[in-house]
């Protein structure tokens, strides 16, 4: 018989298939008498075929994209049916580990998995789950363990509901569980380092709160980690840097950058600032995602404070060499001052009194009082001179203390200016005090403000005409006391206003009378009224004659009226002051021969009897000696025992004689030690008569 199928179409233009049978036919003999055949359709069958043939080709090409192994199992049996995948994936041909059971399974699998394994089948079979699906190990041919995902169900059960057969697939998954193996050994370092790192780390996710925090971040901050996390990180940012590095952290969200490294301030549990070094990154999950910001922060706190003191060091060292510059040109002003200034009124000094032993030795006194008077205009200019210097220099050197005192200024301008009375009257100009209030109390170191007034008043006598006037003022509000020098005299050009009152500027000019100036005095002026936080500058027009000016901040609190000092009497009442204070004993205690002439010449018309001591010691026995001594004028610097112990020895048995302190310096400190010692009294050299018997005056008066 002879089969065959074939495909026609129909009268309707349709493609079918037909089945065809045909066989030869025989006669009694033998003989063929011809064929016999028969015709079906067969389209159906046909179209069956190939959609189980088309299942089967997708079934295997699924088998083969997926690279599965297979498995078919005959649970109450035990024979199964693998495909040559399933024994590629550990390593061998079917026919190596054939024939095959469900023990091969059992042979290859490891035996901890194989335990969770029957477990979990056990529970597919009791329809507790349903599918069986296990990541297990087995037993490559190489040796190794390999990884394999199992997976399967039952897919007939007999008429008793019992498993009969089951089937499923095997899938290397070796790779990927490496690459797990991989990514939990990551993270675990990746936990271990921030855990475990010197430098604070934290996790950050994009609302900027804290999601993790190592204990080198705690310590850094001072807090728990559970007093950190969920909160803000701008709460413990200081406010100022809270947003530095904002600008980069959105860069490195949209990939423009990889990290950033900026530097900020935190602010610590108890309060202090502290600087921190920031590298911010980002933390991406497997699909390259972003989920946390990773910044890591170093200390760099005593890092900053070190470049601070640098910095500091450094301006410092700029400051030291323009202070450098400055005490340069000090020293050059200094000796110029020495070499030149200082010099001129000792050379006058000393040629007139020359000139005048010869002259009195020839007994011709023809010009003795012109000579006696330039000498003493030179001996003015140099105690003048030596002043400003010794003061200076003090300043200078920072040894020069800022005593601030409640007294009246009026009273001391007027002082001040009546020491000038015969300087100003030998050039006839008269010092105009008269416009003063009565009073203006103040609160300044007396001493600085004093050097202030003698050199604006020494000057204008210097730079005024003959027959001219010097106005003294004073104006007042609440905040400052403005004084105000004026003279009618030579005035100063406006190209050297700004440079009188500057060390590093070479201006000095001569008075009307070619008095010698340096230009100290202004120089003086100018820090001693700083010192007061106060200002001084001056007005002028050349031919016109200038103003001096200088404020002095006001302190709320003055004294009353009756505790400021009164003023020097006038030069007339000392011809009163010999009728109202006589008869003194008094002792002069100085190593200097020429200082003890000059005082008892000005203290005899008081004194009954003088005495004279060369030391302390001289002096202590001299009050042992004459208990009955009034007076005592003690030079603090002298040789064996100085003034100061003298004194104490003298307070020990005698309280009451006055005893006056002298010395050549002059300086605030000095007045209290004597005091402390036991001085009724101070007075500074070169001695002023007038300033001396106002003292006497003031101890002594009926």
């Amino acid at each position: 018989m002879e089969q065959t199928n074939f495909r026609i179409i129909t009268k309707n233009n349709e493609e079918r298939w037909i089945g065809h049978e045909c066989h030869s036919v025989y006669d009694n003999t033998g003989n063929n008498l011809g064929q016999r055949g028969s015709n079906r359709d067969i389209t159906e069958s046909k179209q069956a075929e190939e959609i189980i043939a088309t299942q089967n080709r997708r079934l295997a090409n699924i088998l083969k994209g997926t690279n599965v192994g297979t498995w078919e199992w005959n649970i109450q049996t035990g024979e199964v049916f693998f495909n040559e995948r399933w024994a590629e994936i550990i390593g061998y041909q079917l026919e190596e580990i054939s024939p095959v059971s469900i023990e091969t399974w059992k042979k290859f699998s490891h035996p901890d998995d194989l335990i969770v394994s029957d477990e979990l089948l056990e529970k597919h079979f009791n329809n507790e789950l349903s599918y069986y699906i296990w990541e297990t190990r087995m037993k490559h041919k190489n040796g190794d363990w390999i990884w394999v995902l199992d997976s399967g169900r039952v897919n007939q059960w007999d008429d008793e509901g019992k498993p009969l057969l089951m089937s499923g697939t095997h899938q290397d998954i070796t790779e990927r569980k490496q690459m797990e193996e991989a990514l939990k050994k990551s993270e675990d370092d990746f936990r271990n380092l921030f855990d475990q790192s010197p430098a604070g780390s934290v996790l950050v996710n994009f609302e900027r709160h804290f999601v993790k925090c190592n204990t080198a971040f705690c310590v850094f901050l001072g807090y728990t980690e559970d007093e950190l996390i969920g909160k803000d990180v701008t709460d413990f940012t200081y406010h100022k840097d809270i947003n530095i590095g904002m600008l980069e952290m959105k860069q490195i969200l949209k990939g423009k950058l990889k990290s950033v490294i900026v530097e900020k301030r935190y602010v610590h549990k108890d309060g202090s600032i502290l600087w921190g070094e920031v590298n911010m990154s980002l933390i991406r999950d497997a699909n390259n995602n972003p989920v946390y910001f990773l910044p890591i922060i170093q200390n760099i706190t005593k890092r900053k404070q070190a470049e601070e003191e640098l910095i500091a060091a450094k301006k410092l060292t700029e400051e030291s060499n323009k202070e450098l510059e400055n005490l340069n040109a000090q020293k050059n002003k200094f000796f110029s001052i020495i070499a030149h200034d200082l010099k001129s009124p000792f050379n006058s000094i000393l040629g007139f009194s020359n000139l005048l032993v010869e002259q009195i030795k020839e007994k011709n006194y023809d010009g003795i009082e012109k000579y006696a008077g330039i000498i003493e205009q030179s001996s003015n200019r140099a105690m003048d001179l030596l002043m400003n210097l010794m003061e200076w220099s003090r300043s200078q050197t920072g040894r020069m203390e800022f005593n601030a005192e409640h007294f009246e200024m009026i009273s001391l301008i007027k002082n001040v200016a009546l020491l000038f009375d015969d300087i100003a009257g030998q050039k006839k100009i008269s010092i105009n005090t008269n416009k003063l209030p009565s009073q203006a109390p103040i609160f300044a170191d007396k001493a600085m403000i004093n050097t202030i007034l003698r050199n604006l008043i020494s000057n204008a006598i210097k730079f005024t005409h003959t027959g001219g006037e010097i106005i003294i003022l004073t104006n007042e509000n609440q905040k400052e006391l403005t004084v105000s020098v004026s003279d009618n005299g030579v005035g100063i050009p406006k190209a050297y206003i700004k440079k009188i009152f500057r060390i590093d500027e070479d201006y000095s000019t001569s008075g009307t009378n070619k008095e010698k100036g340096t230009g100290l005095g202004l120089i003086l002026c100018k820090e001693f009224v700083e010192k007061h936080e106060g200002n001084i500058w001056a007005e002028s027009e050349e031919g016109k004659g200038s103003t001096f000016y200088f404020t002095l901040p006001k302190e709320a609190e003055t004294k009353e009226e009756n505790d400021v000092e009164k003023i020097i009497p006038e030069e007339d009442e000392y011809n009163h002051i010999n009728q109202e204070v006589s008869g003194l004993k008094i002792l002069i205690a100085d190593d200097d021969d020429t200082s003890q002439q000059l005082i008892s010449i000005m203290v005899e018309m008081f004194s009954k009897e003088l005495l004279h001591a060369q030391n302390g010691i001289e002096a202590v026995d001299a009050c042992h000696l004459n208990p009955d001594i009034d007076l005592i004028l003690m030079d603090m610097k002298m040789p064996a025992m100085g003034g100061l112990e003298s004194t104490r020895q003298i307070r020990k048995f005698n309280k009451e004689v006055i005893i006056i302190a002298q010395t050549a310096f002059g300086l605030p400190s000095d007045r209290g030690k004597a005091i402390e010692s036991g001085c009724n009294d101070y007075i500074s050299k070169p001695i002023n008569k007038t300033e001396l018997l106002a003292l006497i005056q003031k101890h002594f008066k009926k």
